[in-house]
């Protein structure tokens, strides 16, 4: 990453089935039509992060801010301006070229809002964090020296993708059970790539209501106590990943520790 200050530059190369490219374009369309306060999260934003395509994504991740009913408002325009379609659900679109954008209401809360249910209540949290803590980034697909693709759109940071990680691979049921192992690995790269020296850890202590706890305690579980099942399923799906249960122990026992230190000092546990 890099770029000025008030706005970093990610470059990431090209790949030989132009999906990088087609990504990133319909980041590029979906801002444009005046997409409300948002953040990209999912796996481009993983890899925007890490400037590197680690792995295989096919569609976009968006969370956006609803509380003025903007959403609808993108949806129109990108149906009207990109001949895409609604996605079934109603929760994106389906641009001309298959693309597929989700697009995730989130909006103000209060504490009485928020469900009883630990799972749901992680996912609200974690995606409104991830809209609340973004960073505007300009993303570019090059080809050589050739410019592919270009978007200037806010970008979900490493400790909000972790927490959205963690609770996302606790809901994959059915047909998309698989894509749990890819918010684990993402989590793992996300985690050693930026908490090295504990920063990642320290936002999560201090995010909002339980996220903090809830994630220390996520942690433990995941890549601690069940760090060989991980590994064996990553360096499954990923041949490159090369990832042992030791390398999940280390990262996950450390930023939880961390998380779980940060909140006592800070009177938060």
């Amino acid at each position: 990453m890099s770029g000025s200050a008030a706005e970093p530059v990610v470059v990431l190369a090209a790949d030989a089935d132009g999906v990088l490219r087609r990504l990133v374009a319909a980041v590029d369309a979906v801002v444009r039509a005046d997409l409300p306060r948002h953040a990209l999260v999912g796996g481009l934003a993983v890899m925007a992060n890490l400037a590197q395509a680690h792995r295989v994504t096919a569609d976009v991740d968006t969370v956006s801010d609803d509380d003025h009913d903007g959403i609808s408002h993108t949806v129109g325009l990108l149906v009207e301006q990109q001949h895409a379609q609604i996605k079934p659900a109603g929760d994106g679109v389906i641009l001309s070229d298959g693309t597929k954008v989700d697009i995730i209401a989130t909006g103000t809360w209060t504490a009485a809002d928020l469900p009883d249910d630990r799972i749901k209540r992680m996912f609200i949290l974690s995606h409104w964090w991830a809209v609340e803590t973004a960073r505007t980034t300009k993303l570019v697909v090059l080809d050589g020296s050739a410019t592919l693709a270009t978007a200037t759109v806010a970008l979900a940071q490493p400790p909000a993708l972790v927490a959205a990680k963690l609770q996302s691979m606790r809901t994959r049921r059915g047909e998309s059970a698989a894509k749990a192992v890819s918010d684990v690995y993402d989590a793992y790269r996300l985690l050693g790539a930026y908490d090295r020296d504990g920063s990642v850890a320290e936002a999560l202590a201090g995010a909002p209501m339980d996220v903090g706890a809830w994630c220390a305690a996520a942690l433990t579980e995941t890549f601690v106590d069940q760090a060989a099942r991980w590994a064996g399923r990553i360096n499954t799906s990923f041949a490159a990943a090369a990832v042992t249960p030791e390398d999940l122990e280390v990262v996950g026992s450390l930023a939880a520790e961390r998380v779980t230190r940060s909140q006592t000092e800070e009177g938060l546990g």
